[in-house]
């Protein structure tokens, strides 16, 4: 049986949105795009779901939402797809199961990143197995569009910088479902060792390049300084306070 890896991404951010920093494109909306819309009705089970729930509608602040978005290249298949409305789903474990049965199948690698607090009403956190489906390798990313949450770059589509492709969107999902909390911790230790002068440069630059490779191939390596630029930041803490604030900063995005 042929496995392949699914990414299911359900969303506020259907359309292009503007704010003080500027324009905003998601992925699915980019004029170079190779998302394909297709209209919601032929989704059975989502339908089937919502009218078992009595639900009349997704939850994308109140606008009338007929499409979701699809790309695949025969292996990697990505659906991106409106997010309940926030509080408005008292089943979520029935609404996984919903997205799971209608994007993939038995066998499949499936990798979702949920809106937290609409379809899970939970916080972000990371799921690696659900109620009632244990015939396909699942794990959940639910995420959060506030709170710089790093997930969200992957809706952005100035994230993809060599072109948006199925097999990239499901490697950096793949890798934000992945565990680094031990990695995480050493950075944060080593941090707060140096700072109150109990522990070395040295280590501390050891346990951030570890977090470096840990996350090389992840989204979340975006947002990280080189080694070279860490060590000038730790080494000038001193001189300039903003290093030590956007110390912080990073090892909290962790």
């Amino acid at each position: 049986m042929n496995k392949n890896n699914v990414v299911i991404i359900t969303t506020r951010w259907m359309s292009v949105i503007e704010d003080e920093e500027g324009k905003k494109i998601p992925l699915h909306c980019h004029p170079n795009s190779p998302f394909k819309g297709k209209n919601i009705s032929n989704l059975d089970k989502i339908l089937s779901f919502f009218e078992s729930h009595k639900l009349d509608s997704f939850g994308h602040d109140g606008i009338l939402v007929d499409n979701y978005y699809y790309l695949d290249d025969g292996k990697n298949f990505v659906y991106i797809i409106p997010c309940l409305k926030k509080g408005g789903c008292s089943d979520p474990e029935g609404w996984i199961q919903a997205l799971v049965s209608q994007f993939s199948k038995p066998g499949d690698i499936v990798r979702m990143m949920i809106h937290a607090s609409s379809d899970l009403n939970t916080g972000p956190q990371v799921i690696t197995s659900f109620a009632g489906i244990a015939d396909r390798d699942l794990c959940i990313r639910a995420f959060a569009h506030m709170g710089g949450d790093v997930a969200n770059k992957i809706l952005l589509s100035d994230t993809y910088k060599t072109g948006i492709t199925a097999s990239a969107i499901f490697r950096y999902i793949d890798n934000l479902c992945k565990d680094i909390g031990k990695i995480k911790k050493n950075v944060k230790d080593a941090w707060q060792d140096y700072w109150d002068g109990d522990g070395s440069l040295e280590d501390l630059l050891t346990a951030y390049d570890e977090l470096l490779t840990a996350v090389e191939c992840d989204i979340r390596g975006l947002t990280l300084p080189s080694k070279e630029r860490f060590k000038e930041m730790a080494e000038g803490i001193d001189k300039n306070p903003e290093y030590s604030k956007y110390i912080e900063q990073i090892i909290a995005k962790f």
